[in-house]
């Protein structure tokens, strides 16, 4: 595949720019529409990167509703750890859409960012020791158990064991293990803000169809997704730059 999809994380960080300005300027359902735009992109960025979608599923699958990426790559990644992922993937899936509609956003926006928090203090579970990656062959392994059709991985082989790339070998070893808890976090927190944005496509958009009403009439700023709008922002932020660092790790 080419790497076409790298138009979707600029597109995505376009957007992100966009609701900044928007929500400066107090046009408040218009910055979360393309909130939920910047985070839809960057999730389909992910999908397609690291090939759980394809570009057919774009438009027929996936659309607007990027929690489905999300299921895939857990539906992969389970068949490649079942003794870790340990978990119904439909069933807890459908029981947080569940909970997030019957919640309201105040509520479903509190623990959302608690856990954001959480993550940011904590560090994420990984599938595999970090510790013990101590030379390239190790990290081959990792990888190749982890993403088995990464098509750079005999690459990355041919270059550990040339006397010539060997420094290379050994500083994307190093960045591999410096960077990757930031990269899990920057996915994980990317999880948890779509989970509260991905309704929003089209509430912040049209009127309410029984009662027709404006949707700044709903999203003014003293909506709680308004108020902490700014601290969401971060939150993406985030996400963005963790996620561009891995990618450009990987083109060195």
């Amino acid at each position: 595949m080419t790497e076409d999809y790298k138009i979707l994380y600029d597109i995505s960080k376009e957007d992100f720019e966009t609701s900044k300005l928007l929500l400066e300027n107090n046009f408040y359902p218009q910055s979360l529409f393309y909130f939920q735009q910047s985070i839809e992109k960057l999730i389909k960025y992910l999908g397609l990167k690291d090939g759980i979608i394809s570009t057919k599923d774009l438009s027929r699958k996936i659309s607007h509703n990027s929690s489905l990426i999300f299921k895939k790559a857990l539906t992969k990644y389970k068949s490649l750890n079942n003794s870790i992922v340990d978990f119904d993937i439909n069933k807890e899936f459908q029981e947080l859409d569940e909970i997030i509609k019957k919640t309201p956003d105040d509520k479903v926006l509190e623990v959302i960012l608690k856990n954001i928090f959480d993550v940011l203090k904590n560090k994420p579970e990984l599938p595999f020791d970090i510790e013990k990656i101590k030379n390239f062959e190790d990290l081959y392994q990792v990888l190749k158990k982890i993403s088995p059709d990464m098509p750079q991985l005999e690459e990355l082989r041919r270059i550990d064991n040339n006397k010539l790339f060997k420094p290379i070998a050994e500083k994307m070893l190093q960045d591999f293990k410096a960077s990757f808890d930031e990269y899990i976090q920057g996915i994980i927190i990317l999880f948890y803000i779509n989970t509260i944005s991905q309704r929003l496509v089209s509430t912040v958009r049209y009127p309410e169809l029984d009662q027709m009403i404006n949707p700044s009439e709903i999203f003014n700023k003293e909506h709680s997704l308004v108020k902490e709008l700014p601290t969401l922002h971060m939150a993406l932020e985030y996400s963005l730059e963790t996620i561009k660092t891995k990618e450009n790790e990987k083109t060195i």
